[in-house]
């Protein structure tokens, strides 16, 4: 999404300590669309993404902007918000954003794991086949089963995570895990969602005792007062392994800036300091642009070895007189193939079209 983005790349890397203040952005929002509401900014872990605020127009339409690197000016509107959005309820609830979505996508991880089990049990001594190149020499069939187990092996520390995160989301549905958080709303009412005069000073100062309320956090998420019943929201994260960034939270009232809450991810119950570990490794979201690059690759490798459990099959199916591809002998494989995936997308296109149009 950012790379399609130009908008939200930055000419030049700027690091987080050296990155505008949230009060700056906050009047270059203002100055840019002085009829909007600016309600959120997002702070990038890369050094060369662009800062940005969610505005809400009058009309009520959601822009996205992206700062310039010393946050004076808007540079541009994001039209690619929607993307990470779309791929993530995909991902999550085939766009049902159901829990009957969730539990049907999360109930697969027990079948992933049962395939790894068992393909650890078959393939003997699978911890020395790392680098085993697959024989050219025995037919399509018995080289797409050595690139097959290749990817597997390869892939195997990913795909348990992935199965062993997955099994997790699924069971905590009906386990019931109190999520600790600071109260973000309602705890405060007045007449009007920001106080007269309320600007990027006064949101600088209300960040400053955020930062002397939760020392050493990096705060990558503001949110400002949409309604009168709402307060200043601030999250970030700090160098508690494995944590998840929105845990660290501190609420300010924006009339007196008085700190109301503060909630740290390291004071969080063991349970739910387990639950953040496994959504950082399950997302890839561990060691910055590092993790995220390992899960590319892995989730590329996972990709690679579908296809080739899909030309074994291909391969295995094929006939001595007969020239036919593999890919019209998978489609021709069964009514499921022929019918059911064609019906599946169609579901799916049709779930998304009515949910996100």
């Amino acid at each position: 999404e950012t790379l399609i983005s130009p908008d939200r790349q930055l000419e030049e890397t700027v690091a987080y300590s050296e990155r505008p203040s949230f009060g700056t952005l906050f009047d270059s929002a203002n100055a840019y669309a002085p009829d909007a509401l600016v309600q959120e900014f997002y702070r990038p872990s890369s050094d060369w993404i662009a800062d940005a605020a969610l505005v809400i127009t009058p009309d009520y339409q959601r822009k996205l902007l992206a700062f310039s690197g010393d946050g004076s000016q808007v540079t541009g509107e994001l039209n690619t918000f929607e993307v990470l959005l779309i791929v993530r309820q995909l991902h999550d609830s085939l766009f049902t954003n159901h829990e009957f979505g969730v539990l049907f996508v999360t109930a697969f991880a027990f079948v992933l794991f049962t395939f790894l089990v068992t393909g650890m049990i078959t393939y003997r001594r699978f911890w020395k086949g790392y680098f085993r190149a697959p024989p050219r020499n025995s037919g399509p069939r018995a080289w797409w089963g050595g690139v097959h187990r290749l990817f597997a092996v390869w892939s195997l520390p990913f795909l348990l995570v992935i199965s062993v995160s997955g099994a997790w989301f699924f069971l905590e549905h009906f386990i019931s895990i109190p999520l600790q958080s600071a109260s973000p709303d309602g705890m405060i009412e007045r007449s009007e969602a920001l106080p007269a005069g309320f600007n990027g000073e006064t949101l600088d100062k209300a960040v400053a005792l955020a930062q002397d309320a939760a020392p050493g956090v990096m705060f990558n998420y503001v949110r400002v007062p949409a309604f009168p019943d709402q307060v200043i929201f601030l999250a970030g994260s700090d160098d508690t392994i494995l944590s998840d960034p929105g845990t660290n939270q501190v609420t300010i009232d924006p009339t007196s800036l008085e700190v109301l809450d503060v909630s740290r991810s390291g004071d969080r119950p063991g349970v739910e300091r387990a639950r953040d570990g496994l959504i950082q490794l399950h997302y890839g979201h561990f060691g910055g642009v590092v993790g995220r690059t390992l899960w590319v690759i892995f989730g590329t490798l996972s990709t690679l070895l579908c296809i080739a459990g899909s030309m074994i099959y291909a391969a295995r199916t094929k006939e001595p007189d007969t020239s036919t591809g593999a890919a019209k002998r998978l489609w021709s494989a069964s009514l499921f193939t022929r019918v059911g995936y064609p019906l599946f997308v169609l579901g799916l296109a049709a779930v998304a079209v009515l949910r996100l149009s």
